[in-house]
């Protein structure tokens, strides 16, 4: 007997012999989407180049207190330097993704590291706007910060993509 040409059967076939492919496939030769390390650099750059750009200024007294106060700049150096320990751990995370497909343990290492960015983003935005603030000293956020904080939302990013990336 022969199958028929016309009508349902054989678009029914096709789509049961489609679905039965999809397990024949092999995931193991799947290759780690470059995004993902792709961003990761580009938040480590960010980073590291916010360094030593200015932050904040900080309004201090003179030496022998007499005379107008002085302002002090404050680099990412003098305030940031937790970020000297992210920077080296992103760049890891983005050698790991770039090499070989992302676990779960990478998808939570990076997501554990923007949340990490992202917090000490915040408690630096809040310590510097209380910190030596007065009816005629406002806070002060200068390019660093900024680029720091462009750096915190690349890494929300990565954390988005790392779940996105297939193991």
């Amino acid at each position: 007997m022969e199958p028929r040409r016309g009508g349902r059967r054989i678009r029914a076939d096709t789509v049961s012999n489609w679905w039965g492919s999809l397990d024949a496939r092999d995931n193991t030769t799947v290759r780690a989407t470059r995004l993902l390390p792709t961003t990761l650099i580009v938040a480590t750059g960010i980073v590291a180049v916010a360094m030593p750009l200015p932050w904040h200024h900080l309004v201090v007294p003179a030496d022998v207190y007499s005379g107008p106060p002085t302002t002090e700049v404050i680099s990412g150096l003098d305030t940031a330097n937790w970020l000297l320990v992210v920077a080296p751990v992103q760049l890891a995370l983005a050698i790991r993704t770039y090499v070989a497909a992302s676990g779960p343990g990478v998808k939570w290492a990076v997501t554990a590291l923007a949340f990490a960015i992202v917090m000490g983003m915040i408690i630096d935005y809040f310590d510097w706007s209380l910190r030596g603030v007065s009816l005629t000293v406002q806070p002060y956020y200068g390019g660093g910060f900024f680029l720091a904080l462009v750096g915190a939302v690349l890494m929300v990013v990565a954390g988005a993509l790392a779940w996105r990336v297939p193991d």
